[in-house]
């Protein structure tokens, strides 16, 4: 949120003629605007076969935006894309690069910006059962290609990422099948393998957990928010939060 009073929200709804359109809607100075039109890239689904949804939004000043989303294409493929609003102008849109795997059928979950053309965003792929954690990076308004988190165990599932500095981005999540929570850190471009996080000592005992979002002071101090829980009924899901302070989690 770059001001009081001043904000972006993003996500999406069903249509009159049963459209899947994104949603994206500003506040100015205390008043919700009404909902602006999301022009999607070239080649995407239109009318009664749209079919797009914005998944997260950053905007690191008043007016400078970047929001990300995914829109199928009339050959009903899925796509990544970006919106880019730049001193309160219009929104640009732009088609991401494609997917490291053959069926580009994932999502991306989350981006942090350290301005509208140097971002981070996180996600995932999934291709024949096999869940791969991406990410891709916009630097000096070119993004990457997606490339995979470190094939080393325990991998990770990017729920959410947060980039306190010029150097320095956490993701957080889970391992995937082990339903552990997990996080990464990104350092100078280059991604570190995963870690999980102990789980928190509950009754009758956690075996599972997620992280769904982060937000850092700075590279030292963060605090992260998600899920605990058991088998079945035993251990119903529980909200918990993590902080990462000094290089450890407590």
């Amino acid at each position: 949120m770059p001001a009081t009073g001043t904000c972006a929200a993003v996500g999406v709804y069903e249509a009159t003629n049963d459209a899947i359109v994104p949603l994206l809607v500003t506040e100015v100075a205390g008043t919700w605007k009404a909902a602006t039109t999301v022009t999607l890239p070239s080649g995407a689904s239109t009318g009664t076969n749209e079919a797009a949804f914005m998944r997260d939004v950053d905007c690191v000043s008043v007016g400078n935006c970047v929001a990300i989303g995914k829109y199928l294409d009339i050959s009903n493929n899925p796509h990544d894309f970006a919106l880019t609003q730049v001193s309160g102008g219009a929104w640009t849109t732009r088609k991401l690069p494609s997917g490291i795997l053959s069926a580009q059928n994932g999502l991306p979950e989350s981006l942090s910006c350290r301005s509208t053309s140097n971002c981070t965003m996180v996600g995932y792929e999934v291709a024949n059962d096999n869940v791969v954690g991406v990410a891709w990076t916009e630097t000096s308004g070119t993004w990457s290609s997606p490339a995979a988190f470190g094939s080393a165990a325990p991998g990770i599932v990017p729920q959410a990422v947060a980039c306190p500095d010029a150097t320095t981005c956490i993701a957080v999540g889970n391992t995937g099948g082990d339903g552990l929570p997990a996080y990464a850190i990104e350092t100078s471009g280059t991604w570190a393998a995963a870690r999980t996080l102990s789980l928190p000592a509950l009754s009758p005992r956690a075996i599972s957990g997620e992280l769904y979002s982060i937000s850092c002071d700075t590279a030292a101090v963060c605090e992260a928010v998600g899920q605990f829980g058991g088998a079945g009924a035993a251990l119903p899901q529980v909200a918990g939060a993590a902080t990462w302070s000094g290089g450890s989690w407590s």
